[in-house]
């Protein structure tokens, strides 16, 4: 597991988290205009009291024997994939936290070895930097927050990951997000992969203290609203998975 410890100077009492992934770009399925609104979103914010989490799956990448097939794409080579997903990101990266390799782009790994979500980020920043944001499969990230007169005010420890298994029920695929408790101990659970704009709470008692955690997913950019249908599913939502977390003491609300 990956570990990145982040320090943000800021004024403000909130500092706003977004979680964003599973763009599939390539997939002509995917619908842009949504995604190029949301991207466009976040370039207006401001790195003081904003950051972005990139949840994995940006490229589609079909490979032999995967999922999906090559007549499903309209951007069937995967470094032009990966060139786009770098535009996108190159747009938020002045307020990019940290992302994480989805199973898409870990297709690529079982043959050649090559990290694409790595790669990807290579593309936008120099490789020294890229290891920065990079998280590999899951990580944890360490955010504080400083004045600017660099007093330590508010810190919280995220648990990121891409996620894996998913479940035909909203309630399956909460239960999904808040299974991640199991795998480390953190204030906040973040993951992509179900294409759903989801989240929940808890409580946990740690040293007397009540304390509140966070589990949140972040939706897809993919268009299914035949296959909902077909499967009785509730069609996927769109839009940017918000959480905001206080700088100056211990609280957390998501906007779901």
């Amino acid at each position: 597991m990956i570990i990145k410890n982040k320090t943000i100077i800021t004024t403000s009492d909130w500092f706003n988290l977004y979680l964003i992934g599973d763009f599939h770009i390539g997939q002509s399925a995917t619908d842009t205009k949504k995604l190029d609104d949301s991207i466009n979103y976040l370039s207006s914010k401001d790195s003081t009291n904003s950051g972005v989490i990139l949840l994995g799956d940006l490229i589609e990448n079909v490979v032999p024997g995967s999922k999906g097939s090559p007549f499903e794409l309209n951007i069937p080579d995967p470094e032009k994939q990966m060139d786009l997903a770098a535009t996108y990101i190159t747009k938020i990266e002045n307020i990019l936290l940290a992302s994480v390799e989805g199973n898409h782009e870990l297709r690529t790994r079982h043959r050649t070895g090559q990290l694409l979500g790595k790669n990807i980020l290579e593309k936008v920043y120099s490789k020294k930097k890229s290891d920065d944001y990079y998280l590999g499969l899951c990580g944890i990230l360490n955010l504080t927050f400083k004045n600017t007169k660099g007093k330590l005010l508010q810190s919280y420890k995220i648990f990121v990951t891409h996620g894996t298994g998913n479940s035909g029920s909203i309630s399956g695929k909460l239960t999904k997000v808040h299974s991640l408790k199991d795998r480390a101990y953190a204030d906040l659970y973040f993951q992509g992969h179900l294409h759903y704009k989801l989240g929940l709470c808890d409580y946990i008692i740690k040293d007397d203290v009540i304390q509140k955690r966070i589990f949140a997913c972040c939706s897809s950019y993919l268009i299914d609203a035949e296959y909902a249908q077909e499967f009785g599913f509730k069609p996927a939502d769109y839009g940017i998975n918000t959480i905001s977390i206080n700088t100056r003491e211990s609280n957390m609300i998501g906007y779901f």
